[in-house]
């Protein structure tokens, strides 16, 4: 009987302690007024590729998107494999909020509820937060008459050009 006891509690402590909350957080839409177009496309790009999850590298902002190359991997036994590798660009007029969890997840939400890009793991839940106000700001545009940076020939590359043509959205 003390053993069903036990396990009805650990059961039930399963059951009730399994989500992760999302934080309540509301973005600072006010970012590029504050820290300016560059620094604030700086932070933005230091921050992905800071990613805990996925592996991104080679981000870029502009005025209207993101875009970043990313890996992903398996580790096994005699090191890791890589099984994802690809390139995401996200519209900011596609977002229509950014969702961030307890645990340092962030996720891109568009129209009807739909998940945009990846799952967003981070190192820290301060850094999720502060991806959420950058996300906001951008997606808020610089303030008028504020400074505007747009893509060089250097930071495009076919990707960019191809998926600007097509709905953004999680990577294929």
């Amino acid at each position: 009987m003390q053993r069903a006891v036990y396990l009805l509690a650990f059961l039930s402590s399963l059951l009730v302690g399994g989500c992760i909350a999302q934080v309540p957080h509301r973005p600072n839409p006010n970012l590029i007024g504050e820290l300016g177009f560059e620094a604030a496309a700086a932070e933005f790009e230091e921050l992905m590729n800071g990613l805990r999850a996925p592996q991104a590298f080679d981000t870029h902002v502009n005025t209207r998107s993101f875009a970043y190359h990313y890996a992903g991997g398996v580790s096994l036994y005699w090191g890791a494999v890589p099984i994802a590798d690809g390139a995401a660009r996200i519209l900011w007029q596609e977002i229509q909020r950014v969702d961030v969890y307890e645990n340092a997840k962030a996720f891109l939400v568009g129209s009807g509820n739909r998940r945009i890009g990846h799952e967003y793991q981070f190192h820290t839940l301060g850094e999720a937060t502060r991806f959420s106000d950058l996300v906001a700001s951008f997606k808020a545009g610089p303030p008028e008459g504020g400074p505007q940076r747009e893509l060089s020939e250097e930071e495009r590359s076919p990707w960019a050009e191809e998926e600007s043509s097509r709905r953004s959205g999680a990577p294929r």
